[in-house]
């Protein structure tokens, strides 16, 4: 047998060795390992606590703002969140990018008898001095429309995410 070969074999052998030993029991039943419970070792405990079975998701509450003077760039996507004042103020979310490169900027609103259309405009800030190109979502932004009368079962079109 050659010299290496002899070395692989023993570290073979040598590591199946140690884990039989370490894997089996001795007659008095210990392992060699330690209980962590609060039950042993006097009542403390070792480690983090234990997660909690379900953490609910962080909320943030929007607040209504007002739209901002600048440019009707584009026209911005959003969805209902819900209706107050009788059905005639629409609590609307709205994705822009941010300000003051990207804010809403103006709401339109066009009813009839049977739809109301909401035209929600976003783009740069007047006194925004900011490269141009597209833009992404990376806020939202909740805003107000109020209604000559309200929706009740009126059709709501617009930029629907």
């Amino acid at each position: 047998m050659s010299y290496p070969l002899r070395i692989v074999t023993l570290t073979m052998v040598l590591g199946v060795a140690i884990l039989v030993t370490s894997c089996g029991t001795s007659s008095s039943g210990d392992s060699g390992s330690f209980d962590v419970s609060p039950s042993a070792g006097g009542g403390t405990e070792s480690g983090p606590p234990p997660l909690p079975e379900s953490s609910p998701p962080p909320t943030v509450s929007l607040v209504p703002i007002t739209p901002a003077p600048g440019r009707r760039e584009r026209v911005a996507q959003w969805h209902l969140v819900r209706q107050s004042g009788g059905g005639r103020l629409l609590l609307i979310d709205v994705a822009i990018g941010g300000p003051p490169c990207d804010a809403v900027t103006g709401i339109d609103i066009a009813e009839t008898a049977t739809t109301v259309k909401l035209t929600v405009h976003a783009g740069r800030l007047t006194s925004a001095d900011c490269p141009s190109g597209a833009v992404g979502s990376l806020a939202t932004a909740r805003m107000e429309a109020r209604l000559a009368r309200p929706l009740g079962k009126r059709e709501l079109l617009g930029g629907i995410l």
